[in-house]
């Protein structure tokens, strides 16, 4: 497709541009390019910042275009980004923020920082209650006082399964007499 910008063996910069920008050049329109900014949401599992440069793409190629100022940029931003944050939660926590930071790059930040802690702290809850199943699981466990051989051997394996992993698979269950290992 560059070939036909040679001029003998050489080529202009512009030429070359104008070239690339007719075959791969954005081709929306402004009304299109403000449909598709205004329409625009965090997908489920996107990252904000994703989110934030896509809009910022966006947003900038209508600037460029001419169909918006570039002083309306900051405010347009703010106010899409946050309102097409995925996570309800999210925007509850966060709606302060909105209503007091009026630059869309420091209220980003500020959003980003929210967001980390809400992580961290889903985190430690669900590290918690596993912890807590499987204290509950280990103490039912514990408090099972059976006959049955089989269930003991269970129990004892599943203790020295804590305790020594690497020993189990060595130790074989035909040397297993009235719930004791030898």
């Amino acid at each position: 497709m560059l070939v036909h910008v040679l001029v003998g063996d050489k080529a202009f910069i512009q030429d070359i541009l104008k070239k690339l920008d007719g075959f791969f050049g954005n081709v929306a329109s402004g009304e299109t390019l403000m449909q598709s900014f205004y329409n625009d949401c965090q997908k489920e599992g996107e990252s904000i910042v994703v989110f934030a440069s896509r809009l910022e793409d966006t947003l900038s190629k209508a600037i460029k275009f001419g169909h918006i100022g570039n002083e309306a940029r900051d405010g347009m931003l703010r106010s899409k980004f946050w309102t097409g944050l995925f996570s309800q939660h999210l925007k509850q926590s966060t709606r302060h923020l909105f209503d007091s930071i009026k630059n869309f790059e420091s209220l980003l930040r500020e959003i980003r920082k929210v967001q980390e802690e809400i992580t961290s702290q889903r985190s430690s809850r669900t590290t918690k209650s596993a912890r807590q199943a499987f204290q509950q699981a280990e103490r039912a466990e514990n408090n099972t006082s059976s006959t049955d051989p089989q269930k003991e051997l269970q129990t004892i394996m599943k203790k020295r399964l804590k305790r020594h992993p690497q020993q189990l698979s060595k130790e074989r269950p035909d040397k297993v007499r009235r719930g004791k290992v030898k």
